[in-house]
């Protein structure tokens, strides 16, 4: 069915597919009937095929979704430049999405990482009754601490923070649907993300005692680590598994190859893969989904435990606080959350010992 922002009573805003999955479980556990789907993409990283997949799983048309994309910027592009691209981009996201959406009113609009310029843009030029955020990766953490008035404990606070925090406060009432046990302002409300349609697909999953997904992040690239310290944790994280194991590296969309095919050069890893879908979807779509997952802090980790529950094993590494580069504190905080979590789902390995 073909949707239009005047037929439709909820829009859903999302830029890359990580947010289109986790928005179109809030659409079928919401109920959010009548969705307009905006797809704001750029590629690279995310060309339109990257969405896809995802759209056919959740039985979700084309003609559904208004494809609005982004530019990429200049290659000659960098530092402060890169910065002012940013903002124009911003700037360029919000003209584009109100151009395709008018000036409907919706009952629920819902977006990701809502604490960024071009989301909270939008919340305040569009008309709507009650604001769903969808998980977007750790950013979530953030937005927890924004609504909670605590943005002095963010890795570096500072003025633009502080009136992101203002500008967020100003949202009387935030309906949170997320894997993550995070807590929020005191009118905000909490509704569990149950993955009700990745669970129905990993239901029949054959699980492998033989294989070993590591759950790659932009480490390097972000400038969390050094590639000297990157390889060394990685080398004692090969160390602590089984010889028997095939242990694969799953790179994420932001993640370069080439500091991870020396990994495999060296023999460390079988081999490393790079996804069409988030990698909770990529396990689930499996005939045969691996018996171990690892990684540092990447909230897929969180999902896939959540999704395939006992079934699996699901490690979270932690490291001298002074090997990582930045966000050290941030880090922290996620690890001691599974830590803490009764559920147990996740188990944090210490590897400060092993150095």
């Amino acid at each position: 069915m073909e949707y239009s922002p005047q037929s439709s009573k909820n829009l859903v805003v999302v830029v890359n597919p990580t947010q289109l999955l986790n928005a179109l479980e809030a659409q079928t556990d919401l109920n959010l009937k009548n969705a307009l789907i905006v797809v704001s993409h750029r590629s690279p990283p995310y060309p339109k095929e990257r969405f896809l997949p995802i759209m056919k799983v959740y039985n979700v048309g084309e003609k559904s979704v208004l494809w609005c994309p982004e530019p990429a910027p200049p290659k000659h592009f960098g530092g402060p430049l890169i910065v002012v691209w940013k903002r124009v981009l911003d700037w360029m996201r919000i003209r584009n999405i109100l151009k395709s959406v008018g000036q409907c009113e919706f009952t629920t609009i819902c977006l990701a990482s809502i604490h960024t310029p071009w989301a909270l843009g939008l919340t305040k030029r569009l008309k709507f009754k009650q604001l769903v955020s969808i998980d977007d990766g750790t950013a979530i953490s953030t937005v927890s601490q924004l609504r909670r008035g605590k943005e002095r404990s963010l890795d570096n606070c500072n003025l633009r923070t502080k009136i992101t925090q203002k500008s967020l406060g100003k949202i009387e009432k935030i309906y949170f649907f997320t894997t993550c046990k995070e807590e929020f302002g005191p009118n905000d409300v909490v509704i569990k993300n149950n993955q009700t349609t990745l669970r129905k697909l990993a239901k029949n999953t054959e699980i492998d005692d033989r294989l070993f997904w590591f759950i790659g992040q932009p480490i390097v690239e972000g400038k969390l680590m050094t590639e000297e310290t990157y390889y060394k944790i990685m080398r004692i994280i090969v160390s602590m598994l089984p010889n028997k194991v095939k242990k694969t590296y799953v790179l994420h969309p932001r993640e370069s190859a080439k500091y991870v095919n020396c990994l495999v050069a060296d023999g460390l890893f079988t081999e490393c893969i790079r996804l069409d879908v988030p990698v909770e979807i990529g396990i689930a779509l499996r005939n045969r989904a691996p018996a171990h997952v690892g990684g540092f802090f990447s909230t897929g980790l969180e999902n896939i435990a959540g999704m395939l529950g006992q079934k699996i094993r699901v490690y979270a590494y932690r490291i001298e606080p002074e090997d990582w580069l930045g966000r050290h504190d941030f880090i922290e905080g996620v690890l001691n959350g599974w830590k803490g979590d009764h559920e147990n789902k996740i188990k944090v390995v210490d590897l400060r010992d092993n150095h």
